[in-house]
């Protein structure tokens, strides 16, 4: 349920943009005569005073609030030609605002919108066919609509196509997908600052340069993009492209952690656990911040104490850590999506090793959309555990010994969630 009220929130902050452009501040006496005014405008067939009554419930400015009052004023204001309220209604039923949820419904009048000019709805029609909600799944023809979002100003249109010409969907395309993040990032959008900071510390598609990437972070934390805050603490821990300084990462890595950044959490958790970066040794705190990090995160945020390899197996413990982190990033990829219409399109895979045998955690992906990928899925499993147990071997990690079982899922506002872990017999 929380996730439910969570992308009706969100959508509906979508849906305010355009309300908020209609509807001045007022004061109540104002309002109460707007609505007067829009009632008797409406009832004489001026569909755009219909729009505005609609938004005056749907906000309950000077009435009532009623979703269900302002889905049908969209109606007919949508049935009159104005795609703002075509939009808008798109909304309600994405979300199922007033109206039973449809996706398809929405999708349709996505379309509608998005043909009239409304550049938000070409984005979200792009997503609805990126993920296939409401129509077959189509990856080209999601990028064609980000694109024509993108083009018409509208920033998270530019975002998304960034987001798939970076992870193959529908095309590859590095350079492209990096003057998207720029684009959309000059926009003011914190999450493209964020992927443009990556962009230039990875050089994918961009001349490497790891002091702008920081200079790229720092602004997006400064705007309260946590993930971003993490990164730079990251880079002032080992001192890539900053000069190294602990307090700064330390004090970086708790206000990420504080906002649910859970690998922010499990990095402090590594800190106290071996009394590095000016923290004493605390093996409590860091399991506490260790189970912190796996409760709020997924499988690849839960970790436990790792001592300090031998000098003489640093460099291969180096070269494990990397290939764990290419399999890991590749079984991320796998599965990203995870749309559902039931509870049985969802299932997950066990990933890593801990001390005492068993994984680290679980990989949740959804078959909804096929289910080809699975075989590869099940052999980067194989080899991530296989990975983990080299690497605990080196290490000679012990301490916390935790058998993660698997999770129960379900189909949840049609994204597959862990709900509660199997009990063990």
């Amino acid at each position: 349920m929380k996730i439910l009220n969570f992308r009706k929130s969100f959508f509906l902050k979508i849906f305010l943009i355009l309300v908020v452009s209609t509807v001045a501040e007022k004061t109540l006496s104002d309002s109460a005569e707007d609505v007067k005014k829009y009632q008797k405008g409406c009832d004489d067939k001026v569909m755009e005073s219909c729009f505005n009554l609609g938004s005056l419930y749907a906000t309950g400015i000077g009435v009532k609030q009623s979703y269900q009052k302002a889905a049908s004023l969209f109606q007919k204001a949508c049935d009159g030609e104005v795609v703002r309220g075509c939009y808008n209604l798109s909304i309600f039923y994405f979300s199922g605002m007033g109206v039973k949820q449809d996706y398809q419904k929405a999708a349709s009048l996505f379309q509608k919108a998005c043909d009239g000019g409304v550049m938000a709805s070409c984005s979200n029609l792009g997503a609805a066919y990126y993920k296939g909600q409401g129509v077959k799944q189509d990856y080209q023809k999601a990028n064609d609509l980000s694109q024509i979002a993108c083009d018409g100003g509208h920033i998270k249109g530019c975002l998304n196509l960034a987001n798939s010409l970076s992870t193959g969907r529908g095309e590859h395309n590095y350079p492209r997908a990096a003057e998207l993040y720029q684009i959309a990032c000059d926009g003011g959008d914190m999450s493209a600052c964020f992927n443009l900071g990556r962009v230039y510390a990875k050089g994918r598609g961009v001349k490497q340069d790891k002091s702008k990437a920081n200079d790229i972070y720092k602004a997006a934390c400064n705007n309260e993009n946590m993930k971003a805050c993490f990164e730079l603490g990251v880079s002032y821990s080992i001192g890539s492209g900053v000069k190294q300084d602990y307090q700064k990462s330390n004090a970086l890595y708790q206000l990420a952690c504080d906002k649910g950044v859970a690998l922010a959490c499990n990095h402090l958790g590594s800190v106290y656990c071996n009394g590095r970066q000016g923290f004493k040794k605390d093996k409590i705190k860091a399991k506490q911040l260790f189970r912190l990090a796996c409760d709020i995160g997924e499988w690849e945020h839960c970790d436990d104490c790792q001592e300090f390899p031998r000098e003489e197996d640093k460099a291969l413990l180096e070269e494990i850590k990397m290939e764990e982190f290419e399999v890991r990033e590749e079984i991320r990829e796998l599965t990203r999506d995870r749309y559902c219409e039931k509870d049985s399109n969802c299932d997950s895979v066990p990933v890593g090793s801990v001390p005492c045998g068993g994984p680290v955690g679980h990989a949740i992906y959804s078959t909804y959309a096929g289910s080809d990928f699975i075989p590869k899925l099940v052999d980067l499993s194989d080899r991530s555990q296989e990975l983990g147990r080299k690497r605990l071997s080196i290490t000679k990690k012990g301490g916390f010994c935790v058998y993660n079982a698997p999770h129960v899922l379900a189909c949840i506002d049609n994204l597959c969630t862990k709900t509660e872990k199997y009990e063990l017999e």
